[in-house]
């Protein structure tokens, strides 16, 4: 029943302020990605902001899958927290179900994506067969196909080796933790309070293992965002000028978030 080191298990009445903080940053960082590669790719404001609106889905997806499949351990050493590890996969299924459906009603507007060339189809099928795994409740299902599809964005945006490679990262490491974030805000947290005894032992390590998430996905959107960047070969006063000034803002966000990673108390 023992606690990671240096983890203090706090049981709150609500869920804190800045895990929500953190999501909503990460969301608007991700936007003003997608705005700009939207620019870039020639797409109209409508259909730049549905491409964004099926990369957020997809990364919600991701990450998610990723903690039901991955992370939701048994725990041997504490048997009477079974009762609280079946709530988590319950509330699970139901929050999965319910972003099956944007996913299935979004999906067909991949197809309008012109400059996916031959990858609208199989991007397409994937999209609904992600719906369909997480509407089932499979998590490792929908987690492999949230993988493959982010492996097909980053090569219909890229198309060469060296960009594929950097977006591919991108996208995992954005997915891992927008879905993460969800899991915690959505499952972890509010089960954890619910069982405010032994049980919370459990949410704690969960926890811990986000944090170790956090802090592989932080450094390396932001690394990988920065070699993006880089890759225009622009003199710096041309990153003041919309809509090369969107990646400076997008960094700033994402510092916000290194700040709010080491003062907020479930990441430390």
């Amino acid at each position: 029943m023992a606690l990671p080191s240096g983890l203090v298990v706090e049981v709150r009445q609500e869920v804190p302020f800045l895990p929500k903080v953190a999501f909503t940053l990460i969301s608007l960082a991700s936007l003003l990605g997608a705005i700009f590669t939207g620019l870039h790719l020639g797409l109209s404001p409508a259909w730049l902001l549905l491409r964004w609106l099926l990369l957020w889905l997809c990364a919600l997806a991701l990450g998610f899958a990723a903690w039901r499949a991955f992370y939701l351990r048994k725990e041997p050493d504490l048997p009477e927290a079974s009762e609280f590890l079946k709530e988590e996969e319950r509330v699970w299924a139901r929050l999965a179900r319910g972003l099956a459906w944007p996913l299935a009603l979004t999906a067909p507007f991949s197809l309008f994506l012109s400059y996916l060339g031959g990858l609208k189809g199989p991007l397409f099928l994937g999209i609904l067969l992600l719906a369909a795994a997480l509407g089932a409740g499979w998590p490792r299902a929908a987690f492999a196909s949230a993988l493959g599809l982010f492996l097909l964005w980053a090569w219909a945006d890229t198309l060469t080796p060296g960009g594929f490679l950097l977006r591919a990262l991108h996208f995992l490491a954005f997915g891992l933790w927008l879905g993460g974030a969800l899991f915690n805000l959505g499952v972890n947290v509010p089960v954890s309070m619910r069982h405010p005894q032994v049980p919370a032992v459990v949410g704690a390590r969960q926890l811990e293992r986000f944090r170790w998430v956090v802090g592989f996905a932080l450094p390396t959107v932001l690394l990988t965002g920065l070699g993006m960047a880089l890759a225009y070969r622009l003199p710096l006063p041309a990153f003041l000028a919309f809509p090369f000034a969107l990646i400076p803002l997008k960094l700033f966000l994402l510092f916000g978030l290194v700040v709010i990673f080491i003062t907020c108390p479930l990441y430390r």
